[in-house]
């Protein structure tokens, strides 16, 4: 968008100069939070890694079976989460805002609104395949942990002994949809820190995908190609 706008007169088509400048910057800013998440969430892990190495020097693996702890480091694993999981959605709704000017109509400013808009297409065929692949997952999780129910009432790390090792794991249920901690399953691979990582590529990577259309839209003519009442927000149906 830096590269566009600087294509486009300052002063005669300020609105979209103004637009193309400013709602990547606050796109950019939720990234940067989504990645201060993440990293917070990282050295929380290496701290009770660090503890639990200190206070098991000794421990012969084969006669390890597994243990919980709790306590305040572990409950802020969780809300490190669930502040990245907030962040990564936002960065979504400001993606769907960022593409309002590439179409003559007035566009939903809300992503899920504008996913389901069938007669667009272009940069938004590319926002509802993300959306099958882990949009929808992510959004579930967040909805839930934010609106229904946290991972459950007592949250703990688990330090479990598999085949190929010991493993410091923070739950999180397979079936976020559920909304419901009594009903929520879990398995190995549903970790807050592995899923975590994930998600913030799987942005980075739309990040780039979207770029990537916007500037071959530009290139053949196609973007921008509203330039004026880019802040209007239709009124709810």
């Amino acid at each position: 968008m830096d590269v566009i706008r600087r294509k486009h007169d300052e002063e005669e088509e300020f609105e979209f100069y103004w637009f193309a400048r400013e709602y990547p910057r606050f796109f950019r800013s939720q990234v940067n939070h989504a990645q201060y998440r993440l990293k917070n969430i990282y050295t929380l892990y290496e701290s009770q890694v660090s503890a639990f190495k200190r206070n098991h020097a000794n421990i012969k693996i084969d006669n390890f079976i597994g243990y919980g702890i709790g306590g305040r480091e572990v409950e802020m694993i969780y809300w490190e989460f669930e502040a990245l999981l907030g962040s990564i959605n936002t960065s979504l709704e400001l993606i769907a805002r960022i593409l309002t000017p590439a179409f003559k109509q007035h566009t939903p400013i809300t992503f899920n609104k504008l996913c389901k808009k069938k007669e667009l297409g272009g940069p938004i065929d590319i926002l509802r395949k993300a959306k099958i692949r882990w949009i929808d997952r992510m959004k579930e999780y967040r909805d839930c942990f934010v609106h229904f129910s946290g991972v459950d009432t007592l949250q703990m790390v688990g330090f479990n002994h598999y085949s190929d090792g010991i493993e410091m794991r923070a739950k999180i249920p397979s079936n976020p949809q559920i909304r419901e901690h009594l009903g929520f399953n879990f398995r190995r691979k549903d970790d807050v820190l592995r899923y975590s990582i994930w998600i913030y590529r799987c942005l980075r990577a739309l990040d780039k995908k979207i770029g990537n259309a916007l500037i071959n839209m530009e290139q053949k003519g196609e973007f921008p190609v509203r330039l004026h009442n880019l802040h209007y927000i239709a009124p709810k149906n």
